[in-house]
Formats: structure tokens, C-alpha cells, sequence
């Protein structure tokens, strides 16, 4: 499994728990920052994508959230809405925590970074499915 893969099986529960949503993924190679996806539902919601592996190295880990992209989620969190979903495995199930773009920013002052330390800044953790479903509901209800 890799990251487009799990943007693929955001995409197909997005579309089919909110059927006249546009939903639109964002593979921009010319332009670097913009989120992974879109949909808009009343109004645009914007989903940054990061598939993060246990126990990977603090270099590492750190390449994952480029500032360009963070300060343009910053943006359109102050604008609007815009949410990372952080996807890892754990005990061979997929988890997934839904994180403010301000959060990720506070997260990454730390100087000890790995996965677990997520859940204190996340507004959910929770198997993937479940994490993408409270995210969708959100987006229904217009909140975050």
C-alpha cells in the first residue's frame, strides 16, 4: 500500500457517501503546496494526505510535511477548511488521525517526532475507515 492508494480509497468513499459532492484529487506536478484533495459539499473542504510508517527516522519523518504545502493548508484553514488525514499502520490494521493544518504546525516544533505523537494534537484517531467517515461527516455538517 502507498499513498496513492489510500487517496484512491478517500476518493471512492467520498463519492459514494456524498454522491453529488465534487470531489476532485490534485495531482499537481508543476505546482508544489496545493492539498491532495478537494470536495466541495455546500462548501470546498480541502484534505492533505500523509501515509507515515512506525518508527521511521526523524529526517525522514520530517520530509513528509513540506512548508510550502503546510503554509498554503494554513491558509485555507483560516480561509475555510483544510484537515491532514495521517494514515500508519498499527498491528497490521489501517488507522488514520484527522489534524489541523495549525496542529501539524505545532507538532513539528517538537524535537522527538514519530507517529503516536500525532494523537495528542489529532480531533480523531481511529481505524482508517472511521477516521474518513468522521471527516466526511464533518463536511456534511459543514463544521470541522
Amino acid at each position: 500500500m502507498n499513498e496513492a492508494d489510500i487517496k484512491g480509497k478517500i476518493v471512492a468513499q467520498l463519492k459514494e457517501d456524498l454522491p453529488r459532492a465534487c470531489v476532485i484529487r490534485h495531482e499537481d506536478l508543476i505546482r508544489k503546496g496545493i492539498p491532495d484533495l478537494s470536495a466541495t459539499y455546500g462548501g470546498t473542504s480541502w484534505l492533505e494526505v500523509k501515509y507515515l510508517r512506525l518508527n521511521e527516522s526523524q529526517s525522514k519523518f520530517r520530509e513528509h510535511f513540506d512548508l510550502l504545502q503546510l503554509a498554503t493548508c494554513r491558509w485555507l484553514e483560516a480561509q475555510g477548511r483544510c484537515d491532514y488525514l495521517v494514515v500508519y499502520h498499527l498491528r497490521k490494521e489501517l488507522y488514520a488521525a484527522v489534524i489541523s493544518p495549525k496542529s501539524v504546525s505545532v507538532f513539528l516544533e517538537w524535537k522527538i517526532l514519530d507517529v503516536g505523537n500525532f494523537i495528542t494534537y489529532a480531533k480523531v484517531v481511529a481505524p482508517f475507515k472511521q477516521a474518513v467517515d468522521s471527516w466526511v461527516f464533518s463536511l456534511k455538517q459543514g463544521g470541522s
